[in-house]
């Protein structure tokens, strides 16, 4: 796989597609996640899910992630609607780069930030003075959003939560699968994220929803935002757009473009 890997980043064979956010309030696209995706020597696409585990060990993950910073930024001059929030998932080993700062300056990216979600998980909480956090710090004084990912597969603290006042908090999907199936502890866990998530000012998400009875208890609970294929798949960004078209954009994306 790492020899694969090699080969797919130096013939720069990395594209995104994009699911969209729902604000469940309005039921409009609310932001949209910018997820990679490997073309294949047969040209079939794969979802980083298959090889994203081998690119952090042996740390091609920093090339892939400027690979996928470049496609983003040709996307939001091109297909992208305008003013439509992206999300996009960051490593610890991206974040704590130094070059990383460099880089976006030298992409002309620094200037899309406010455009962007960073999306981490509660594993890169775990070291409040490392340089991950103080390169989000610095994302954050130039416009972008923070989301924290997976919430609750983690071992993130309060102490660390109320320090990074996170946008946003994406409940894993595994709790909304447990409240859909009248599970207390499910039901008691999300309701529990969404007060957290309002006491830090922050929104509330709840990933994977992937079934009508997994929409009808994330309604049922208060939760704001959605995402998952029950709601809207992962498309490329021509998709995305007549998405956006169709439904319109939430009022409350505001708050996230900045």
């Amino acid at each position: 796989m790492r020899q694969e890997l090699a080969d797919s980043i130096r013939r720069r064979a990395f594209t995104l597609h994009y699911q969209p956010i729902y604000d469940l309030r309005e039921d409009k696209v609310w932001a949209a996640e910018a997820l990679l995706r490997r073309v294949r020597d047969d040209g079939s696409l794969e979802s980083a899910g298959a090889f994203i585990a081998t690119a952090e060990h042996s740390g091609q993950i920093r090339a892939m992630g400027r690979q996928m910073l470049d496609t983003l930024r040709r996307d939001l001059a091109g297909a992208l609607p305008e003013g439509l929030p992206i999300a996009i998932n960051m490593s610890a080993a991206e974040l704590n780069d130094p070059s990383l700062m460099s880089y976006l300056r030298q992409a002309d990216m620094l200037e899309l930030l406010p455009r962007l979600m960073i999306e981490v998980t509660e594993n890169i909480l775990l070291e409040p003075r490392s340089t991950g956090m103080t390169t989000l710090s610095m994302l954050r004084s130039l416009g972008a959003r923070v989301a924290v990912d997976d919430y609750g597969t983690g071992f993130s603290n309060m102490q660390t939560l109320e320090q990074l006042r996170p946008n946003v908090l994406k409940v894993d999907g595994s709790f909304t699968d447990l409240a859909a199936r009248s599970d207390a502890r499910g039901r008691a866990f999300m309701a529990s994220a969404r007060t957290l998530a309002e006491s830090l000012g922050s929104a509330v998400l709840s990933e994977r929803v992937e079934i009508e009875e997994h929409l009808r208890i994330v309604r049922e609970l208060g939760i704001p935002l959605g995402q998952g294929y029950h709601l809207g798949l992962v498309v490329p960004p021509e998709e995305l757009a007549r998405i956006v078209d169709d439904s319109g954009l939430a009022a409350s994306s505001t708050l996230v473009a900045g």
